[in-house]
């Protein structure tokens, strides 16, 4: 589940990155969610669940 999160908050954050490049209209509540920060928040969380898992092992 980890890992899941981390590649889906990497996948979220390039799409933001060719959203702001190809000077595509976001804004608002949407930018906020579809940006960086959401994308970010689940990456940590993914690399939280991932050291989590570990040390469990």
């Amino acid at each position: 589940m980890g890992s899941l999160l981390v590649v889906v908050g990497a996948a979220m954050a390039v799409a933001h990155l060719i959203a702001h490049l190809a000077n595509m209209r976001v804004i608002g509540v949407q930018d906020l969610l579809i940006g960086f920060p959401m994308a970010a928040i689940l990456v940590i969380i993914g690399l939280l669940l991932i050291g989590l898992h570990s040390l469990r092992e």
